[in-house]
């Protein structure tokens, strides 16, 4: 079922569409969004995160780790 949500950062905010009840378990609360709107809310880039290359079959990757 799909639902309105509201997500704030700080000043930020956007409001979306919010998928619920999938079956997807966790021991914590998990929200994925579109790197739009990570950006909108002014989390991205993430702020404690390094930036990695790791190699793949097809080539190399860039990724953000955040220890």
């Amino acid at each position: 079922m799909r639902v309105r949500i509201k997500i704030k950062s700080g000043k930020n905010e956007i409001e979306t569409s919010g998928l619920v009840n999938t079956g997807f378990e966790a021991a914590t609360p998990d929200i994925v969004l579109l790197l739009e709107a990570v950006k909108t809310l002014g989390l991205w880039p993430p702020s404690r995160a390094k930036l990695i290359t790791v190699e793949i079959g097809s080539g190399e990757v860039e990724l953000f780790y955040i220890e």
